[in-house]
């Protein structure tokens, strides 16, 4: 029977694999664009080949473009082809939000009221992005989450659903976010905490939140020799005085640590952010266990 399924599988994936795959067409493209974003029409076409198809789209309500992009790419494993695969993808939210910063004066305006500026941000979780000048850095919720408001007021096909406007001081240290969808403010402190959650349950499911507590590295008895710090923030732990936090989880009436910094990986897989779960938990000691802690 195992035998059998395993010439199975492998047949699927012949016939796949003998599949013609091809890039859409101007016209599919389109129409792709129209019913997610609604009425648009082909303002060029930037780039035809065989495998890359891309079309800029004029935006009708607006007036700005987007592109649209359908690719053919090889699947296969360790040089072997197995099938072509087609993907189609946008700019819309990226050109949106640029249109967004340059049309609409009220960002400006609200961001120069709170001594801050307003710019693009560098990803599409963070299209929007507050600078606020020195001695100003509490007035972060408020701006965000008026700016946040007028990025609603242009949204389609909920393309900003899981994106926020990100707010920093004038140190360039993250201060917090807003949805921009929901409008919900996050503190830095929140946006951390969230983080943390998600890698306890990552380690163990049952997993609920204690407390926080902060303190020197000095104070962790970790060898700084096991210290690996991410290549985004390379000073983090530098000697004994830097300082990190602890965050407290507590699972089958056991408690354990995650803290704020990375460690080399060992024989045993538990390289990633500090953790004592495995002390707390041999891997054998409970069928709750998912994953390791990683970035």
């Amino acid at each position: 029977m195992k035998l059998r399924r395993i010439w199975l599988l492998l047949l699927t994936v012949l016939l796949i694999g003998g599949c013609s795959t091809r890039v859409r067409t101007e016209e599919e493209l389109l129409l792709y664009a129209q019913q997610r974003y609604g009425e648009c029409t082909l303002a060029a076409i930037d780039h035809s080949g065989e495998r890359e198809l891309i079309c800029r789209m004029r935006d009708s309500q607006y007036g700005f473009e987007y592109t649209v992009t359908s690719k053919v790419t090889d699947v296969g494993m360790d040089g072997t082809k197995f099938w072509e695969s087609e993907s189609t993808y946008d700019s819309f939210q990226s050109s949106l939000t640029r249109y967004i910063l340059e049309q609409d004066d009220r960002l400006e305006t609200i961001a120069g009221k709170y001594h801050a500026a307003v710019e693009t941000g560098a990803d599409d979780h963070s299209p929007v992005i507050l600078r606020f000048q020195e001695g100003y850095a509490d007035l972060a919720e408020q701006a965000a989450v008026q700016i946040a408001s007028v990025l609603r007021e242009y949204e389609r096909n909920r393309v900003y659903e899981s994106d926020c406007v990100e707010a920093y001081d004038s140190r360039k240290e993250f201060l917090g976010q807003c949805e921009i969808h929901g409008g919900g403010w996050q503190s830095k402190e929140e946006v951390d905490l969230a983080f943390y959650q998600e890698k306890a349950r990552n380690l163990h499911r049952g997993a609920g939140y204690l407390r926080t507590e902060h303190l020197t590295f000095g104070e962790t008895g970790v060898p700084l020799s096991e210290v690996n710090n991410p290549m985004w923030d390379t000073e983090h732990i530098t000697g004994s005085s830097s300082p990190v936090t602890y965050y407290y989880f507590e699972a089958d009436g056991r408690e354990f640590v995650i803290a704020d910094f990375y460690v080399k990986k060992s024989d045993d897989g538990t390289g990633g952010l500090y953790t004592n779960y495995y002390e707390v938990f041999p891997p054998e000691s409970t069928e709750n266990r998912v994953s390791q802690v990683t970035r």
